[in-house]
Formats: C-alpha cells, structure tokens, sequence
C-alpha cells in the first residue's frame, strides 16, 4: 500500500513539474535550487543531480527493527542551449 502511495505522489510531482520543461534555463535553476549536487554532459546534453532531502523508513522484520535511508533526487536534463528537456524524480 505504501509503494503504491510513493507512485502516485511521484506521478502527481512530476505532473505538477512538467511546467518547467522547455521554459527553464539551467542558470536559472542553478538561482533558484542552489548548485546541482552532480553534474555531468551526455551527448552534448548537460544532466544535474540535485539531492532534495531523504526518507528514512523502519521495518520490524523478525522482531528487529531495520531502517532503509532513500535519497530524494530531482535530475533535469538541460540542451546544449541550456534550456530544460527533461526532468525525473528519484
């Protein structure tokens, strides 16, 4: 039930961010989220990684209890003119 909450939040984000594809610069992204946390250039196309927090879940499993740390990452992909072409959520 709880992958299927994380799924639908997950859609609903990522509806809700789909307005910044082919509007969004990357400087203005850099003014506005701060420095990605990664970066790298895939055929010409500038990828960012920035690490937007983490979600810790705890679950009892043989009468320990045992917790699974998630990074939450947003990767925008940017065109060798820098603007916006792509954006996921991890």
């Amino acid at each position: 039930m709880s992958r299927l909450i994380i799924v639908l939040c997950s859609i609903l984000l990522a509806a809700c961010a789909t307005s910044e594809v082919g509007t969004l610069t990357y400087d203005k992204a850099v003014a506005k989220y701060g420095p990605p946390d990664k970066e790298t250039v895939v055929s010409g196309r500038r990828v960012s990684v920035w690490n937007v927090g983490s979600t810790t879940r705890k679950t009892r499993f043989l009468n320990e209890d045992i917790f699974d740390t998630r990074h939450n990452q947003v990767i925008r992909t940017f065109d060798a003119a820098g603007l916006l072409v792509e954006q996921s959520f991890r």
